[in-house]
């Protein structure tokens, strides 16, 4: 009897052991799949709020005087977004720090862009982790305001151009809001 009983025992054990490695494994699995959601830029959703229907996209765009965007952007692909955005009921937030501010506005309005230029402190630039990417920073946000796709300053109007053919792919990508070419 006792040799049958120690046998019982063996096999609980054993069958212990093995769920509690199971269940173990599966605890790790779990927690290694779980990938975390990007954090929600508060600061930028004042822009969603504001609109009388919910946005699809909000695209931000940071820049100082220092940004040369002749020299490093495809600005007819920045007055497209413009566009596509208004299209797609999506929104385009300009930004630059205090003292940028206004010679900001004043380039951008010249380079055909509409949107007014908010003020954004360099604290918060520093806290997004923005200052290493250099001017301009284009992130666009999702309608959450979590950030999809972050972009820093282009090292050519060729380079810029490709960045956006792939943002207006993410915005549209049916093609839908399309600018007709000149």
């Amino acid at each position: 009897m006792k040799r049958g009983t120690r046998t019982t025992a063996l096999i609980l054990a054993g069958v212990a052991l093995l769920l509690g490695s199971v269940w173990s494994l599966a605890t790790f699995a779990s927690m290694r799949s779980h990938v975390p959601e990007p954090p929600r830029y508060r600061i930028f959703s004042r822009d969603i709020d504001s609109t009388s229907t919910a946005p699809t996209w909000n695209m931000v765009i940071y820049l100082d005087i220092d940004a040369c965007l002749t020299c490093t952007e495809d600005m007819d692909a920045w007055r497209e977004l413009e566009q596509r955005l208004t299209e797609c009921a999506g929104v385009l937030s300009l930004w630059a720090p205090r003292e940028d501010s206004v010679d900001v506005d004043w380039a951008l309005k010249m380079e055909g862009l509409h949107g007014q230029v908010r003020v954004l402190d360099s604290d918060v630039v520093g806290a997004l982790g923005w200052t290493r990417l250099g001017t301009p920073v284009k992130v666009l946000l999702d309608n959450n305001c979590r950030p999809v796709k972050i972009a820093g300053r282009m090292g050519n109007v060729r380079e810029s151009e490709c960045f956006f053919k792939e943002l207006f792919q993410q915005i549209d990508p049916l093609g839908r809001f399309a600018v007709a070419s000149d």
